[in-house]
């Protein structure tokens, strides 16, 4: 699960099944835009697990691939730095979308609004900016085929987009 403690301390969370007790956290970030009106300090998405990886997205857009065993990041981006992202009002508030080999989630903005990177490393795989560099919304990403295209289909601040999954 992610969590936080106060404003300079997000983080992600692994529990015991068999009994709540805490196996490991490890620190992702600051929450995002704690002064907003009204107040949310808070984490808002739900990490993506896949084999023995999770990956999470912290509310300041601090995106990171852990061990799901140890907690130990893997690599780890920044959706306002890496991308020059723009999260709405109230942060960074989706849950990335993971597809096969590929990381989907939305910085925001005109330089990346979408991306996707390499569950691998990191790496970016296409970066697609919308017309207008529309700011992050509140949902998740989800895949639809319209046509026999294979899209990503994303909320953002002014609008729905869909794009296509190969090339962005």
């Amino acid at each position: 699960v992610l969590g936080n403690e106060g404003l300079a301390d997000e983080f992600v969370l692994a529990l015991a099944a068999k009994d709540g007790t805490r196996v490991w956290r490890t620190r992702l970030g600051n929450v995002g835009n704690p002064r907003q009106k009204p107040a949310y300090p808070g984490a808002r998405s739900t990490p993506a697990i896949i084999g023995d990886e999770l990956i999470a997205l912290g509310s300041d857009g601090d995106l990171a691939c852990l061990d799901i065993a140890k907690g130990t990041v893997r690599w780890q981006k920044n959706l306002r730095s890496d991308f020059n992202g723009k999260p709405g009002i109230w942060a960074y508030s989706e849950s990335p979308l993971v597809d096969n080999d590929k990381i989907i989630c939305s910085p925001g903005g005109s330089d990346a609004t979408i991306v996707a990177l390499s569950r691998k490393d990191g790496a970016v795989i296409w970066k697609c900016a919308v017309p207008d560099g529309d700011n992050a919304a509140y949902a998740s990403p989800i895949i639809v085929n319209v046509g026999g295209v294979k899209q990503y289909v994303q909320l953002l601040e002014k609008g729905l987009v869909g794009v296509d999954a190969k090339t962005g």
